[in-house]
C-alpha cells in the first residue's frame, strides 16, 4: 500500500516527517477490503510526501528508484508502488491518483496502472490530496491481476460521501 492508507495499528505517514508516528486505529476501506479478499500487506510504499511534489531526499525514507533504472524516476507520487510491482517484490499494489500518480508510475515502469471512475473506490482513511480529484486504484503486471484487484476494492462504501452507490461489474468478464 502507497504510504497515504491507513492501516490499524501499522504507522501512515504520507511520508513525512511531520506525521512519522501517526498510526491510525482502523483500516481504510480499502485497506480492509483487500484483507477480506485474502490480500496480504507486505509494507508501506514510497510516496511523495503528502502526494504533492516530486522526489525529495530531505524526508525521512528515501524515495524509490525505477528497478529498471536506478538512475531514473519511477513516476509519481505512487513511485514506490510501481518500483515495488515492477521489481517483483510484489504482485500488486495500491496506489492514488490525482493527475497522473498511478498511470506515470505504470507508464515509466512497465506496468498496469489504472485510475477508476471517480466514486468507484472508496477513498475513506487514506490521506488527501484534493477530495475532488483523488482516486485509489491498482498498479500490476497484468490486464487481468489490475481486474482481481479492483473486483476487490470496488464498491459502495456509506462512510465516503464521494462513493458511487453503483452495481460492481465483474471486471474479469470480458477478458480472454
Amino acid at each position: 500500500l502507497k504510504d497515504v492508507y491507513d492501516t490499524a495499528g501499522v504507522p501512515t505517514t504520507g511520508h513525512s516527517e511531520v506525521t512519522r508516528e501517526r498510526c491510525p486505529s482502523n483500516d481504510s476501506a480499502c485497506a480492509a477490503k483487500l484483507k477480506a479478499a485474502g490480500g496480504v500487506m507486505l509494507g508501506k510504499l514510497a510516496t511523495h510526501e503528502f502526494s504533492t511534489g516530486g522526489p525529495s531526499w530531505d524526508v525521512p525514507w528515501p524515495p524509490a528508484r525505477n528497478p529498471w533504472r536506478l538512475d531514473r524516476f519511477p513516476g509519481g507520487s505512487s513511485s514506490g508502488a510501481g518500483a515495488a510491482v515492477a521489481a517483483g517484490l510484489i504482485p500488486a499494489a495500491l496506489g492514488g491518483d490525482t493527475g497522473g500518480s498511478i498511470r506515470l508510475p505504470a507508464a515509466y515502469c512497465g506496468l498496469v496502472g489504472l485510475k477508476p471512475t471517480y466514486g468507484r473506490v472508496s477513498k475513506r482513511g487514506v490521506l488527501p490530496l484534493s477530495w475532488t480529484l483523488d482516486n485509489c486504484g491498482p498498479l500490476t503486471w497484468t490486464v487481468e491481476d489490475t481486474a482481481i484487484v479492483l473486483q476487490a476494492i470496488a464498491g459502495y462504501d456509506s462512510g465516503d460521501p464521494s462513493s458511487a452507490n453503483m452495481p460492481v461489474p465483474d471486471f474479469s468478464a470480458g477478458l480472454e
